[in-house]
């Protein structure tokens, strides 16, 4: 009878939103880093076509709110080296100016939700907002002034903050799987992975 109860305290801790925590639910916490050790260690394969259709969705709600934002680390990295995502990456990466974080939090997450995207991962300061859809992941990280973002973390840069990262964007259009978006420049990609950043590696294209 014990372990019953136990199992039924378990699976409602799992599926109740913590208040305390954007309303997250652990169970969708654990599909989150489920999935990326699954890529990671290369069990699956990243779903393409998941990945595109969740992209042009996210795409589709920030246009309708007039917020912009960018392809960024190795979504970035696969569009401007490979013309496509990278098939050892783990999710879709996008960065978004800190400006437009609290019109973010109270405009666009919203739509979000209602557009099919589970949030899973609230972190730094709710400068980073992690997103589960149709079984792939698509990340939202903001560069804001003395904030270490996500994109320090990546296998070469190791910054401190991503300030000196924002200087090196350079923004410009690409088209990327049929759509107009973003893109940092040559600068930052190598200031993220490294002199020899248009040589695909699987150990550097990934975030540590």
């Amino acid at each position: 009878m014990m372990q019953w109860v136990v199992v039924a305290l378990l699976v409602v801790a799992l599926v109740t939103p913590l208040p305390f925590w954007w309303n997250i639910r652990l169970i969708d916490v654990v599909r989150n880093f489920w999935t990326k050790g699954l890529h990671i260690f290369k069990v699956s394969p990243l779903n393409v076509d998941t990945c595109v259709d969740n992209l042009f969705a996210f795409d589709d709600v920030m246009r309708s709110h007039g917020v912009p934002f960018w392809l960024s680390e190795g979504t970035a990295l696969g569009c401007v080296r490979d013309n496509g995502f990278i098939p050892w990456d783990d999710d879709v990466d996008t960065g978004v100016a800190c400006e437009h974080r609290e019109r973010f939090i109270s405009d666009v997450l919203p739509q979000l939700q209602k557009s099919g995207f589970v949030l899973t991962f609230v972190t730094n300061g709710s400068t980073f907002f992690g997103f589960f859809r149709n079984g792939e992941k698509l990340d939202v990280d903001f560069a804001c002034q003395g904030n270490r973002c996500q994109a320090c973390r990546t296998s070469f840069a190791l910054c401190d903050t991503c300030d000196d990262m924002v200087m090196k964007l350079g923004l410009h259009s690409r088209d990327f799987m049929g759509r107009s978006f973003l893109v940092p420049g040559p600068e930052y990609l190598e200031y993220l992975y490294g002199p020899t950043w248009r040589t695909p590696n699987q150990k550097k294209d990934i975030m540590v």
